[in-house]
């Protein structure tokens, strides 16, 4: 009656959370990036309509910051790439919605899936999320 996985004392992927995780902190930074946008005088709805601060912005995190005026350095962006895919990919749906996404990449010092992550990673991320947040103040 167990689904597979189950009693083997290994856990079924549906428990691993960390996919999951870094999809909300890349709403979390998107959000971040938005309020430094408003900060700055601009809009975001109109009529209540969105504005987008970019064209197709997909929750892409790089050209956000881009257009917000958030510099970033090569780590940055590379880090901010790979949790955007992860974001509209794994983190959202079991599989990605297009193929392409899944790509083997180059990145900032490596080659290599567009959803790998690691915890020097998660250190590009906090320290970039506290800049934002000091941008805020």
């Amino acid at each position: 009656m167990f689904a597979r996985g189950y009693g083997t004392g290994k856990a079924p992927i549906e428990l691993l959370t960390i996919w999951t995780e870094l999809m909300l902190a890349a709403f979390g930074i998107e959000c971040l990036v938005k309020a430094i946008w408003l900060k700055q005088g601009h809009q975001l709805a109109r009529d209540g309509k969105y504005i987008p601060i970019v064209q197709n912005e997909g929750h892409r995190l790089v050209p956000l910051c881009r257009a917000v005026g958030i510099n970033m350095d090569a780590r940055e962006q590379d880090a901010l790439e790979r949790i955007s895919i992860i974001g509209r990919t794994i983190g959202r749906y079991p599989i990605a919605r297009r193929a392409y996404e899944m790509r083997v990449g180059q990145f900032h010092k490596h080659t290599g899936s567009s959803i790998s992550w690691s915890s020097d990673d998660d250190r590009i991320i906090e320290s970039l999320v506290t800049r934002l947040k000091v941008m805020l103040r």
